[in-house]
């Protein structure tokens, strides 16, 4: 008899030591099934390229115990950017509370050289929770530069000045630095006006578009006709070209002279003389 509960004794001892072991060793709440739940509300959306993307994320502990885990973005296609950020700091890892949530920000820009279709990528807590996203591309992307403006042609006399509004388009994922340049016929005048200030060269950021003035003011000696003044926004990279148009309708002066021709006559001293003068249209308006 006293055997017997020997071996119960020893039995039950085990027992309890084993149900002690598979307690500890499934007691950490980082690792607990479904104890982590990522959400956004919108996890497909359409856009063109360049954009810049703003998901928030709910991270939701369905546990009871703290769950720290880190906190990334795998499968990202090539040419794309992402942050993930909460409390205005960049994450890494996040910690959540018992029955609780916490919010983040994951910031994705889309490259602007990029084509047509459907990408796709992961936001995952480790682990834990992983949260498939996907973003479809409208239309193929380019990286160019584009200098437009709705007149292109404008009508004046030769003594009129030329006023073009030109927008000039970043089209690229990168700040540029553009030289302005025209190739007007010799003598006459060209000046480009961006913010107020007379410029060679603007900065515009990425996907951003810059309005530029353009002034132009003919040569002395222009004849009436129509004038071709090419202009180009460009650097070591990129570049565009746009030919704006000057139509000269005629020349607008007055020229005071003699009937004669002669600009000088003779008067004796405390004598009277009268001098024909003659007003002339050198170039009747057309």
């Amino acid at each position: 008899m006293t055997r017997f509960l020997r071996i119960i004794t020893h039995a039950g001892l085990a027992l309890m030591l084993c149900i002690g072991f598979l307690i500890a060793s499934t007691g950490s709440p980082v690792h607990a099934a479904g104890g982590l739940t990522l959400y956004t509300t919108y996890t497909s959306i359409s856009v063109p390229p360049g954009e810049s993307l703003n998901y928030s994320v709910e991270l939701k502990n369905n546990s009871g115990s703290v769950i720290t885990a880190p906190i990334s973005v795998t499968g990202l296609p090539e040419g794309w950017t992402a942050k993930i950020s909460g409390g205005g700091w960049d994450l890494n890892e996040i910690s959540v509370m018992p029955d609780s949530s916490q919010t983040i920000s994951l910031d994705v820009t889309v490259p602007m050289q990029i084509d047509k279709g459907t990408y796709r990528f992961t936001l995952s807590a480790g682990s834990l929770a992983s949260l498939p996203l996907s973003v479809n591309i409208t239309e193929k992307g380019t990286y160019q530069t584009e200098l437009t403006t709705d007149q292109a042609n404008l009508e004046g006399h030769s003594d009129a000045t030329f006023t073009y509004s030109v927008n000039l388009s970043n089209r690229t994922a990168e700040k540029q630095t553009y030289a302005l340049t025209a190739q007007a016929e010799k003598g006459w005048d060209v000046t480009f006006t961006a913010d107020s200030k007379q410029v060679s060269s603007v900065e515009v950021d990425p996907g951003a578009d810059k309005s530029i003035t353009v002034d132009v003011k003919p040569a002395e000696n222009v004849t009436q006709g129509t004038f071709k003044i090419p202009i180009r926004a460009s650097n070591q990279t990129t570049n565009s070209e746009l030919e704006l148009e000057a139509v000269i309708t005629g020349k607008y002066s007055m020229e005071l002279t003699t009937p004669s021709g002669l600009l000088s006559t003779d008067i004796k001293a405390g004598g009277d003389k009268t001098v024909e003068l003659l007003v002339k249209n050198p170039v009747p308006p057309t």
